[in-house]
């Protein structure tokens, strides 16, 4: 049986942000009209609830959540950004602070980041399913960028925003999320395709 965790919190919330970039606007009567974007929310709300976030959308936006933990519980992260900063990429300044603004920062780049690599993966396939010459040339120059490595990374950005979720690696039932939280069990891409 599947198990739910943060990972499939952080690729609801990266679809609607993509969908509705604006979350401080999220709400069922702003998605009532649009069946896609409101079960999105509607999964989202009952995850929040299952990993004990009681954040309005703004205050997820801005990375809140993560006052829930001291900040020794994200110490692996701390030690994943050390380790990089020692590699040849980074400059040599010396490494010593590591605070909840640094995660509030990372959480929102990647965020954006992801949000735009995801608009930018619906572009490319809607340019597949045309046939003008200018549509295909925008199909195979977007088509281009995503490309095994780049896939690598951003999972690994999706790693890093789940951690920061949650430091627990919690993880639920379908079933125990349908009856505890209120969580919808419904098959989004028949429900995009239909609303397409």
């Amino acid at each position: 049986m599947k198990k739910i965790t943060a990972r499939d919190f952080i690729k609801i919330y990266i679809e609607l942000k993509a969908l509705s970039p604006v979350a401080e606007k999220w709400s069922e009567e702003y998605f009532h009209d649009n069946p896609p974007r409101l079960v999105r929310l509607n999964q989202l709300v009952s995850l929040k609830k299952a990993f004990g976030i009681d954040d309005n959308w703004a205050q997820f936006d801005r990375a809140d959540f993560i006052l829930r933990f001291p900040i020794e519980a994200y110490d692996s992260l701390k030690q994943k950004i050390k380790h990089l900063k020692n590699t040849e990429s980074w400059n040599k300044q010396p490494f010593e602070k590591f605070d909840y603004s640094d995660m509030e920062r990372i959480f929102r780049l990647f965020v954006k980041f992801l949000a735009i690599e995801r608009e930018l993966m619906e572009s490319t396939t809607w340019f597949s399913l045309t046939y003008s010459l200018g549509h295909m040339y925008g199909y195979e120059q977007t088509n281009s960028y995503f490309t095994p490595t780049k896939s690598k990374k951003t999972k690994a950005m999706i790693e890093d925003l789940a951690f920061m979720i949650d430091p627990l690696n919690l993880s639920f039932s379908e079933s125990e999320l349908i009856s505890k939280y209120g969580y919808l069990k419904v098959d989004l891409e028949d429900i995009d395709l239909a609303y397409w």
